[in-house]
């Protein structure tokens, strides 16, 4: 008796769970209870700031900086051949 009333209330938690992530139109596994509205509100307020274009640069500048290593490790090797 005990076991069955355990492996109902896990049920209906996880039905619960699963059920609200579905009227959201979430994953499963996410938390329902998270507020969307935080998230949106921080990407708006970092692109106000100007800080997904300084990420963007700084990004752009690192792979160059990738490229001339990676560009000059294989002449190094090219020459070592």
């Amino acid at each position: 008796m005990k076991v069955l009333l355990i492996a109902v209330v896990a049920s209906f938690s996880i039905g619960i769970w699963f059920g609200i992530n579905i009227g959201q139109g979430n994953a499963l596994y996410e938390n329902p209870f998270t507020d969307m509205d935080t998230y949106y509100d921080a990407h708006e307020s970092a692109e106000d700031a100007g800080l997904l274009e300084q990420g963007s640069d700084f990004l752009e500048n690192q792979k160059e900086a990738l490229q001339e290593k990676a560009k000059e490790k294989l002449e190094d090797i090219a020459d070592k051949l």
